[in-house]
């Protein structure tokens, strides 16, 4: 028999623990694989049965851990076969989330019916693709149904170290593929458009961008932000103004209570019956905002806790601001499943944690000093958590929020719902405050960056980054600490994070083949010294991949251009368009401009540090065609004892002339760039068992329509036991030179296969 003082323990233990092993269960739930979530459920059911005080804790864990699971397999479309290539299919195709750029339309085409029943893939009815239609001769809307040709590939998308993964993206946001139309057949009658989409519609004859400010602080509509004004809000960490966040929810929720009140206490002011109301039609409120501009996980997370938060004051009982938090997430990642693997998710989740610590259970100061400290604390969290997610920091977050976090709360909000009034009753002229607010907040925001543009941390301290300053601020937070013990706790946890930006570990020599998909581009790195060869494509739309390698794209020593072609020389135009410094560009024949240009010829080149870039073709009498592939820029780099060779496109008759040419001098290459992304134009046997080479590496697009690179070719090099990398399975290959000793690694692991190279390692 029990004691009588056990059953008190046991219930605060039980009731304690529910929600956070709960939280925890989920989070499992939808990250862990089938056969860890096995085990786990297993341990699950154990401690139910075996440990009383944790059973109904553990049962409860155990059902969320199993509906998280269930919830993420199930609802997770079936994305088309990376087998499968490229298709041509027709399909009925309802047009959503519609972006326009100036000569393509890009949204979300979810299918309505399928004519072909004779696809070669699975169709299904709600499905959706991402899809592109250039140039379109009608005017295209939200809402439209259109029988249309299309031509679709499989989810993928640049993969480089460090770097936002779009093909991870597309999965998470439910697209089944990506494309383009090809043909649009007939319009069918239109479907039905969301709330959100019409009110979106009735801001286009507006002033362009007060219309798109609106749009995207109102109703979440982030895609109607040009690039250059998410770079300004990211520079100045206000991103989150203008992503419908916690912020709005609170706003909209503190707004209709306040008026709600004031309405029926004038109605009604001796009637009981109405005092609750007031957070009734608030939390009405929120729900209704929710469903207007989508179920995100910082949306959700607000609006849970509003809602608990509603019901305390209103006089119920209900969880503490602890269990109020993991219930949240419980139930937002019951509500989506794929939160956990946007950084919103976890920024959401941060920030209010953070929130908790610094002020439950203590009394509140003043307005101002309440305003001023909640922003330095959530400035060191938020610091760390961006520091460590996305490498980067913005210095003058801290000053700009103290004034644009009450301008934007105080001021452009309740503008905002008077823009409203007026888009809704056809009176422009309550726009105009709301512009007026709008414009002064972005030219302030714009000063403050050109004065302390973003930082972009070196990977190499992220870590101590994050640690560094998420102690400083626990050391701001801990209680009972005298002004004098905070300062030097504060400057001990920041003196590593100084003395490590100050100091930075000297960087060897990289050389990196990025993911550009069907192009090539190389860059390498040494000691703050940066060459880039060739710049990768550029698409029809005027978007060229190598805009997704850097926030900025820093300036560069020298720059290689090969050849012509557009999957080797289509960045440059994009470079030029941003500004970006190229001291010297190097190409096969000579061109005039602003930057200084130099025609690579064989046996010119350069030196820097110890490293020396020799050019080894075309010859200096050489006259060939000028759109030929045999025209490329041959450039070996030789660094201490290691050498990297970059081919180019040309042809084998090219290759055994170098090999004639050069003989020893390229023999024990430890690095190649195979010659036309591995094509068997290319990659002659005689010359690969010459080279030996130890790592050679494909730049190919996925499921590209030329076969690159070529069966015969990868087993050439097979043959020699030559470790191959492949940019449309590997992404990014890095190789760095440390201490002697040449070390390859990829941005991402194919599936099934080990981490590391394709093939065996060369002897040598």
């Amino acid at each position: 028999m029990h004691s009588m003082g056990e059953a008190p323990f046991h219930r605060p233990l039980q009731s304690a623990m529910t929600l956070p092993l709960a939280g925890l269960s989920a989070l499992a739930g939808v990250t862990l694989e089938t056969m860890m979530l096995f085990w786990l459920a297993l341990t699950l059911a154990v401690l139910a049965v075996i440990a009383r005080p944790w059973r109904w804790a553990a049962v409860f864990a155990l059902a969320v851990l199993m509906l998280s699971g269930l919830d993420l397999r199930l609802r997770a479309p079936e994305p088309m076969p990376e087998s499968m290539g490229t298709v041509t299919l027709e399909r009925v195709i309802r047009i959503e989330a519609l972006e326009r750029d100036p000569n393509r339309v890009r949204f979300r085409g979810r299918v309505d019916t399928c004519p072909d029943k004779r696809d070669l893939i699975a169709c299904k009815p709600g499905q959706s693709y991402r899809l592109s239609w250039y140039d379109p001769e009608p005017v295209v809307h939200s809402g439209q149904r259109w029988h249309m040709t299309l031509r679709l590939k499989p989810n993928h998308g640049y993969h480089n170290f460090n770097r936002f993964d779009y093909g991870a993206w597309l999965s998470r946001e439910g697209y089944v593929a990506t494309g383009y139309v090809l043909a649009h057949n007939a319009r069918l009658p239109d479907a039905s458009v969301t709330l959100r989409a019409r009110l979106s519609s009735m801001l286009s004859h507006l002033d362009a961008r007060g219309g798109r400010w609106l749009d995207a602080l109102t109703l979440g509509q982030g895609k109607a932000l040009t690039r250059d004004e998410w770079e300004q809000l990211r520079d100045t960490g206000t991103t989150h103004l203008f992503v419908v966040s916690g912020l709005h929810v609170g706003l909209i929720v503190g707004g209709l209570w306040w008026v709600s009140r004031r309405v029926i206490k004038l109605l009604c002011p001796l009637d009981w019956r109405t005092r609750r109301a007031p957070w009734f039609l608030a939390g009405v409120g929120a729900l209704f905002y929710a469903t207007l501009v989508g179920w995100g996980p910082a949306v959700s997370r607000a609006t849970i806790m509003a809602l608990i938060a509603l019901w305390v004051r209103s006089g119920y009982r209900a969880p503490s601001p602890w269990q109020g938090w993991w219930l949240a997430l419980v139930l937002v990642i019951l509500i989506d499943p794929s939160a956990p693997g946007r950084s919103g998710f976890w920024l959401s989740f941060g920030a209010v944690a953070w929130l908790l610590l610094m002020w439950l259970d203590r009394p509140r100061p003043r307005p101002w000093v309440f305003l001023v400290r909640t922003q330095l604390f959530l400035t060191l969290a938020m610091a760390a958590m961006l520091g460590l997610s996305h490498g980067q920091w913005a210095p003058i977050s801290l000053a700009v929020n103290l004034i644009a976090v009450p301008w934007v709360s105080v001021v452009m909000m309740p503008l905002a719902c008077l823009a409203w009034i007026g888009v809704l009753s056809g009176i422009d002229g309550f726009v105009l405050p709301f512009y007026a607010a709008s414009t002064a907040f972005w030219e302030v925001t714009a000063v403050a960056a050109r004065l302390a543009p973003v930082w972009t941390l070196p990977e190499a301290v992220t870590s101590v980054w994050a640690l560094g300053v998420s102690g400083a601020a626990l050391c701001l937070l801990l209680p009972g600490l005298g002004l004098r013990t905070r300062g030097v706790c504060v400057c001990a946890m920041l003196c590593p994070v100084v003395l490590v930006l100050l100091n930075p570990t000297p960087q060897s020599f990289r050389v990196t083949v990025h993911d550009v998909g069907q192009g090539l581009a190389v860059s390498v790195e040494q000691a703050g010294y940066r060459v880039l060869y060739d710049t990768g494509a550029r698409f029809r739309s005027g978007f060229a991949p190598i805009s997704t390698l850097w926030d900025r794209p820093p300036a560069f020593d020298e720059v290689v251009v090969s050849h012509g072609d557009n999957d080797h020389s289509g960045g440059l135009g994009w470079l030029h368009e941003q500004a970006v410094v190229m001291a010297r560009i190097w190409r096969p024949v000579a061109e005039t401009g602003a930057v200084a240009t130099a025609r690579c010829r064989a046996g010119r080149g350069w030196s820097h540090a110890g490293t020396r870039f020799t050019f080894l073709w075309p010859l200096a009498g050489a006259r060939l065609p000028e759109g030929s592939n045999d025209r490329s820029c041959v450039l070996l780099i030789e660094h201490e004892a290691i050498k990297i060779l970059l081919m180019g496109d040309v042809g084998r008759g090219v290759e055994r002339q170098l090999l004639e040419r050069y003989g020893d001098a390229l023999r024990d290459v430890d690095v190649m760039v195979a010659s036309h992304h591995g094509s068997r134009t290319g990659s002659d046997p005689a010359v690969i068992r010459a080279l030996s080479p130890r790592h050679v590496v494909f730049s190919a697009g996925k499921a590209n329509r030329y076969g690159h690179p070529h069966p015969e070719v990868v087993a050439s090099f097979k043959a020699l036991g030559v470790c191959q990398w492949r940019s449309d399975l590997h992404g990014a290959v890095r190789f760095d030179y440390v201490h002697g000793e040449l070390k390859g690694a990829s941005s991402r692991t194919p599936r099934g296969i080990e981490p590391g190279c394709l093939g065996v390692e060369s002897a040598r």
